[in-house]
C-alpha cells in the first residue's frame, strides 16, 4: 500500500515521503541555531570605543577571538587574570603593528562581559589598566547582585 506500513504514512517524511529538506534550509536553521546559542556581549565603559580604535588586524583578531568566547570556546591566545576578579581572562592580540589586549568576564550565563581593551605599550600590564578593568568588574557584580535581590524579594 502507498504512505507507509498498512496505509499510515510516517510521522517523520510528513505527507510526502520522498520530500527531503534542501541543504539551504539546513544551513540556514543551523545558523540560526547557532546565533540563539552564543552569549551577547555587554562591552563595559568605553571597552567598544577602544576595541574600534585598534588596528584593522588587531580588531579582526580580537572579534574572531571574541566571538569563540560567545560560543563558549577558549581562545586561541589568553591568560586568566585573577588579580582582576574570578573568571577574569585576557585575550592576547599581537601583531605587527603592536601588543593589544581584551579583558573579559565570561563566567555569568546571560552575558560576555568585555570589561576593558587596549593597547600595551610596555610587557607588563600597567596599573591602570589593570585598575580600569577592576572597577568594571566590581559594576558587573553589582548589578548582577542587584538584579539577583529584586527578583528573589517577595512580591507584592
Amino acid at each position: 500500500m502507498p504512505g507507509g506500513v498498512g496505509g499510515v504514512r510516517s510521522r517523520l517524511t510528513g505527507p510526502y515521503p520522498d520530500c527531503r529538506i534542501p541543504d539551504y534550509y539546513t544551513s540556514w536553521i543551523v545558523v540560526q541555531l547557532l546565533i540563539q546559542m552564543m552569549k551577547p556581549i555587554d562591552w563595559r565603559g568605553s571597552s567598544l570605543d577602544d576595541l574600534r580604535a585598534f588596528t584593522d588586524d588587531a580588531k579582526r583578531n580580537a572579534g574572531f577571538q571574541l566571538r569563540k568566547v560567545q560560543r563558549g570556546e577558549q581562545p586561541d591566545v589568553f591568560k586568566p587574570m585573577p588579580a582582576i576578579g574570578a573568571g577574569v581572562a585576557e585575550i592576547i592580540v599581537d601583531t605587527a603593528d603592536g601588543w593589544f589586549r581584551v579583558m573579559y568576564v565570561a563566567k555569568f550565563e546571560e552575558a560576555l562581559y568585555v570589561l576593558h581593551a587596549f593597547q600595551k605599550k610596555t610587557n607588563k600590564t600597567s596599573q591602570g589598566d589593570k585598575d580600569i578593568a577592576k572597577r568594571r568588574y566590581g559594576a558587573v557584580l553589582k548589578e548582577r547582585k542587584g538584579k539577583l535581590d529584586e527578583d528573589c524579594s517577595p512580591r507584592r
